[in-house]
């Protein structure tokens, strides 16, 4: 079963949710983009990148990191450009001149939790969330990750 990338109206405040709001949102962690940041994670791209790929399913083939004018090919290369298949995480999104890699991923999701263009879905017994980040029309980046993949990062971050 495919997932389409619609953003649906309607979501869940279960208990997960509001951690994920509270933590990419109201506590990003850096004091540039949010003042109730609680932590300030390591910018070691290498080592952050492979922590995060171990306690996802993200790897460096459903984790791709390319320029702005390259994010809609790639999601049509990988022939997710309309709709993605909920068994597996990806996330497509531009580099940032700002962060490194792994923390432009959490911007994505932080920009799209901020803008509304998320959408809860439940396949398998399992939560998974979708990401779109949008800027003037430009698409700067999708993900599908799943609820229990967000909630780990966070304790990851927070410890």
């Amino acid at each position: 079963m495919a997932v389409s990338w619609s953003v649906k109206r309607s979501y869940t405040f279960s208990p997960e949710f509001e951690r994920i709001i509270r933590f990419y949102l109201f506590e990003f962690p850096d004091l540039s983009v949010s003042r109730r940041a609680r932590t300030s994670i390591e910018y070691n791209s290498k080592r952050l990148r492979n922590l995060l790929e171990a306690n996802s399913g993200l790897n460096r083939h459903t984790w791709r990191v390319v320029s702005q004018r390259e994010v809609e090919n790639e999601l049509r290369n990988l022939r997710i450009f309309n709709n993605v298949n909920p068994n597996r995480e990806i996330a497509v999104h531009m580099r940032s001149r700002n962060y490194n890699n792994s923390f432009a991923l959490f911007y994505l999701i932080r920009c799209a939790l901020a803008h509304g263009n998320f959408s809860q879905r439940d396949h398998e017994r399992q939560t998974y969330y979708v990401f779109e980040n949008k800027y003037n029309g430009l698409l700067k980046g999708r993900a599908l990750l799943k609820e229990s993949t967000l909630i780990r990062w966070i304790d990851l971050i927070n410890t």
